[in-house]
């Protein structure tokens, strides 16, 4: 959300160019701005997808330049709940990398528990990609009620 935060007074500002501009201005200068806008914001807030193939889970994004493995943290909780922190570079428009990296923070819950076992997770072309097995019915544990009364 961050990211979003960060473009709504441009988004508003663009909003009121619009409605105050003639077409000849909206074509040579507001379009290419909304364009850049939107470049920005693409690369600004990564989207995740959950999908799920048999008894496997898998968590797909986009997310450019995660440059060393340890920018990435991805945990699991009660075997249904994945948080996903990682620190990613903007490119620049001569092609350099953004000093200052972004910060990606993101909760999903998945669709079924999970075997911690099975978490694997990979990055190749800006895809980060993270899968696991359903946890078999038989690593799942009974629990007997005591009655106290």
């Amino acid at each position: 959300m961050d990211g979003l935060e960060r473009i709504i007074p441009y988004i508003i500002s663009l909003q009121n160019q619009l409605n105050n501009s003639s077409v000849e201005r909206l074509q040579n200068t507001d379009l290419t701005k909304l364009l850049e806008i939107a470049e920005n914001f693409r690369y600004s807030v990564p989207v995740m997808t959950v999908d799920t193939i048999n008894d496997e889970v898998i968590v797909t994004g986009t997310i450019p330049m995660i440059l060393k493995p340890e920018d990435v943290s991805i945990k699991l909780n009660n075997g249904v709940i994945l948080h996903i922190e990682c620190l990613w570079h903007k490119s620049i428009k001569d092609k350099r990398i953004a000093p200052e990296p972004q910060r990606f923070k993101k909760r999903i819950e998945l669709p079924f528990c999970v075997d911690p076992v099975t978490v694997k997770a990979t990055y190749q072309n800006r895809k980060l990609q993270i899968s696991a097995k359903k946890l078999s019915e038989e690593r799942l544990t009974n629990v007997k009620v005591k009655f106290l009364d």
